[in-house]
């Protein structure tokens, strides 16, 4: 079930970092989107790289607090919150979803380095016998 979670997000992370092509800043954002979808494919197939969760999730505080004052600008406009109408007039669209997808990105570190904390936790706290890896 886990490793479906992961291949999932995997899969959407790298269709976000396609989808950059006709982004202002897609040489930020492609390979934001692309290092996370190879760590999340990663996970999925049991195959984790911690140092690129630990960029992702890096990478994402960092997005979001550069996004923090774009989003607070949406939210407090005066015609409302708004996510669909990007133009030169209203940046803050643009970065309100950048803080979004920086934060599914981070949300999604914090979940695979807690996952694989737990496992060995229940690991160290069982009776010392390997996880049957049908049961994962």
């Amino acid at each position: 079930m886990i490793s479906a979670i992961h291949l999932i997000f995997g899969g959407l992370f790298l269709l976000s970092a396609g989808w950059q092509w006709n982004d202002p800043d897609p040489h930020v954002w492609g390979p934001f989107y692309g290092l996370a979808g190879l760590g999340a494919i990663l996970a999925g197939f049991r195959k984790e790289l911690r140092p690129i969760q630990w960029m992702c999730l890096g990478a994402s505080l960092i997005f979001m607090l550069q996004a923090t004052a774009g989003l607070i600008q949406n939210l407090t406009n005066s015609e409302g919150f708004d996510l669909s109408r990007m133009s030169t007039e209203r940046p803050y669209v643009e970065v309100s979803r950048e803080f979004g997808g920086a934060m599914i990105v981070g949300t999604w570190a914090v979940f695979a380095l807690t996952v694989k904390r737990q496992q060995h936790a229940n690991y160290s706290s069982s009776s010392g016998e390997m996880p049957n890896s049908s049961s994962q």
